[in-house]
């Protein structure tokens, strides 16, 4: 049958978590140790619903014929990219049987992420309307308006750990890694109200 021809072509020195599903109503009916020790799955008499062992993991894939789940998967504290053969039963329903195989990736996985969040952001910060703001102001009404404006933007940029470095009195260049980039969205830009804020002695 084809499940005992799984089973001798698996074997049990596999270094991969493996499980033997029924497409059609997703049942497991088998799985070596390693599946049982990352799931927590108990073998029965009885065959199990997959989703009451992995309720996230579909197999619609599957059956259009891919052999490769579109997406990682945590199974506790590791990430697993999950693999699937299929074939037909010998008997009178012609069932399709797959087995999947679960490759732990979790240290690739880390270290795409990590190279994804030290990426550098390149970013520009740029006072607008500044002539508007200086005009008709002395040279020390000036001077104590770009202090305030570099200080508000030196202490809001001390938190991402990045670069700054000032192009011309109204214009900064501030780079910084990618994983700030999503702090800084998250906190919606609060560098924005902060120079709101600040006023010239005209009121502007």
């Amino acid at each position: 049958s084809a499940f005992n021809s799984y089973e001798s072509v698996s074997g049990t020195d596999t270094p991969f978590p493996m499980a033997l599903i029924r497409l059609g109503d997703n049942s497991l009916i088998w799985a070596n140790d390693r599946f049982s020790h990352i799931t927590g799955y108990q073998p029965r008499y009885l065959e199990q619903p997959l989703h009451s062992i992995l309720p996230n993991l579909t197999t619609d894939w599957l059956a259009s014929g891919k052999h490769e789940y579109p997406y990682d998967m945590t199974i506790g504290d590791r990430r697993y990219r999950i693999y699937g053969t299929t074939t037909r039963a010998d008997d009178p329903e012609q069932t399709v049987l797959a087995m999947l195989y679960f490759s732990d990736l979790t240290e690739l996985y880390q270290v795409r992420d990590e190279y994804i969040r030290s990426r550098p952001v390149v970013s520009l910060i740029l006072i607008d309307n500044y002539e508007e703001l200086i005009k008709n102001l002395t040279e020390s009404a000036i001077s104590n308006l770009n202090a305030r404006i570099n200080d508000a933007i030196t202490k809001w940029t001390e938190d991402y750990n990045g670069l700054l470095r000032k192009m011309d009195r109204n214009r900064f260049l501030f780079i910084f890694e990618k994983r700030s980039l999503d702090r800084a969205t998250e906190d919606k830009f609060s560098l924005l109200e902060q120079v709101h804020e600040i006023t010239n002695p005209a009121g502007l």
